[in-house]
């Protein structure tokens, strides 16, 4: 029921992460069987795995809604814009290796930096407060805009704020809400370089939505 299952792919992919767990699990005993009872093996994961849901986001517009970021007049890119910077993603995506991907990223990082935003409304700085970073589309962490000097209680009280909007989004097909929680990072990182990680993480691990490109034009709610 998924709107990006393939049939035909399901028919020839099915088992192809099933068939890679036990692949990696059969190398994992050749290891385990060259090494001696001192030896300490750990297999680790740069990032788990879950289920994704039918409902894309716009944030950017939610919080443009909400009076709490402003996009740049006549910002929108135009629709062949947005389809052809879509094509090439997807065709980049499906054609290039890992590696190829990593090599031209670190060669040309200003190309990919424009590659990333050209389908981004751009945003109007002076008179936004929040905002997330769309070009990355795998995390949609809210940061407070820095430009804007706030108090600990001013920006607490923004936090506050933008968590409320987020809670109410709810999904039109079943009512049911989309953020279940959104995390405070200050409270959950610690270290020399905890005041870098962003202001506001939804729970998008535990709830799958998937973020959209805004566009002033676009409603940021679903429907």
């Amino acid at each position: 029921s998924h709107d990006k299952h393939d049939p035909a792919g399901a028919a020839e992919f099915g088992n192809a992460i099933r068939d890679t767990y036990a692949h990696v699990d059969e190398q994992l005993g050749v290891l385990l069987d060259e090494c001696d009872d001192d030896t300490i093996v750990m297999v680790m994961s740069d990032h788990g795995f879950g289920p994704m849901s039918n409902v894309r986001l716009r944030l950017n517009q939610i919080l443009a809604d909400a009076g709490l970021l402003k996009f740049e007049e006549g910002s929108a890119p135009s629709k062949l814009q947005q389809s052809l910077a879509s094509w090439l993603d997807r065709m980049l995506r499906s054609t290039l290796s890992s590696d190829a991907k990593r090599r031209i990223a670190g060669m040309l990082p200003k190309l990919r930096t424009w590659f990333e935003t050209l389908d981004e409304a751009k945003i109007d700085w002076a008179h936004t407060s929040a905002y997330v970073n769309e070009a990355y589309r795998s995390s949609p962490a809210i940061w407070l805009n820095r430009l804007q000097e706030l108090t600990d209680a001013e920006a607490d009280e923004l936090r506050d704020r933008i968590e409320e909007i987020m809670l109410t989004l709810v999904d039109p097909k079943t009512g049911e809400p989309l953020i279940s929680s959104l995390e405070r990072p200050q409270e959950i990182y610690h270290g020399p370089h905890a005041e870098k990680a962003p202001d506001l993480l939804p729970s998008w691990w535990r709830d799958g939505f998937l973020l959209d490109q805004s566009s002033p034009a676009a409603p940021g709610r679903p429907n």
